[in-house]
């Protein structure tokens, strides 16, 4: 099935740039408005499903992983850049599938959204805010070439706590073009950062959004990726 999902994917969400916007790449759980909160700043077009379980756009999703991640990370992204005065930006939402690594179909899924990246013109910065152990080679091989293309990719370092020299995590460590982020752990922390010498920038652990407080290097590396899109930006204040 994941072959005919990959298809479907790229003809439902046709591709196309969007003005003269940068064009920003999330690859999470997917997105969901939530009422009575402004929506995130999407692209008109290029948003793609590979998760094969639901709607790339979907209803108000759950407060779970699974739903609520990916909507938290596009707020974030969006939210933070509009506040510092930076309109000329737009997200594609690219949904991934979710699940055991051993799971042919989310193998075949973590390939789909990047060979679909691939396919956006105009994008400018890739924002993956997760990691993993599982590492692939044809993965590897993908963000080689994402990043052949001069495209900025931004990496989440994991949450567990864990040295990176001897614990390596995934997609952060496939190439050093790869930023990978982290933040500082603090004993008021609300959550656990990896860290090691892969980490290449620092940013704030947490996110409010919605009456809730998110924490991780999820949300560290939303702001990275909110950083270098300020400083591309012709619109910031």
């Amino acid at each position: 099935m994941a072959p005919i999902l990959i298809a479907l994917a790229i003809l439902l969400f046709p591709v196309s740039s969007y003005g003269e916007d940068m064009i920003i790449g999330v690859i999470d759980t997917g997105y969901s408005d939530i009422p009575g909160i402004k929506p995130a700043k999407l692209c008109k077009t290029g948003h793609a499903d590979y998760s094969g379980d639901a709607p790339v756009l979907g209803p108000v999703p759950k407060d779970t992983h699974d739903g609520m991640h990916g909507t938290v990370i596009a707020h974030n992204i969006s939210d933070t850049l509009l506040k510092a005065g930076v309109t000329d930006f737009c997200l594609v939402i690219v949904k991934y599938g979710w699940g055991s690594a051993k799971n042919a179909n989310v193998i075949q899924s973590q390939l789909g959204v990047l060979q679909h990246m691939l396919t956006i013109k105009d994008i400018v910065a890739i924002n993956y805010s997760s990691a993993g152990t599982l590492r692939l080679k044809q993965e590897k091989a993908l963000f080689k070439k994402i990043l052949d293309k001069g495209i900025r990719v931004f990496a989440a370092a994991g949450n567990e706590g864990l040295d990176m020299d001897e614990n390596p995590v995934y997609p952060a460590m496939y190439d050093p073009r790869i930023t990978v982020v982290s933040f500082v752990n603090h004993d008021g922390e609300l959550c656990q950062a990896n860290y090691g010498s892969p980490v290449d920038e620092m940013e704030k652990a947490t996110f409010d959004f919605n009456g809730r407080t998110y924490c991780g290097t999820s949300m560290s590396t939303a702001y990275a990726t909110v950083r270098f899109v300020k400083n591309k930006s012709k619109s910031k204040k």
